[in-house]
């Protein structure tokens, strides 16, 4: 069976906006990289994005979006849903550590645009 890999950007203590076509960008902040294979925990991608980062994501929604839909936010909370990140990831991946201080994450629709 196929060892499938794939690289994330890990993006930290900035700010995902959405324009009127739900095209994201990020703005501000940290990134790093994590080499992601199938048989990784979420337990173990999480120690592996705190130690690069050094910063702790206890206290943060991690959430992820797949290259042939760049505008969906899918929530990564446990070992079958990084298993589908890394399977439909196609190579390449991005993760997004979120504040939920106040219960939903800071994801704003750029004003300037109509929805």
């Amino acid at each position: 069976m196929e060892n499938r890999k794939a690289f994330c950007y890990c993006h930290i203590d900035g700010e995902i906006v959405l324009d009127s076509n739900r095209l994201r960008s990020y703005n501000g902040g940290r990134t790093v990289g994590v080499m992601l294979h199938e048989n990784m925990t979420l337990s173990e991608f999480v120690k592996q994005f705190e130690q690069k980062t050094g910063t702790e994501i206890g206290n943060k929604r991690l959430m992820y979006v797949l290259p042939f839909d760049n505008s969906q936010l899918l929530d990564l909370i446990n070992d079958d849903s990084l298993k589908d990140m890394i399977s439909f990831g196609d190579q390449c991946v991005h993760v997004y550590a979120v504040s939920i201080a106040t219960g939903q994450p800071s994801i704003p629709l750029n004003s300037s645009t109509n929805a």
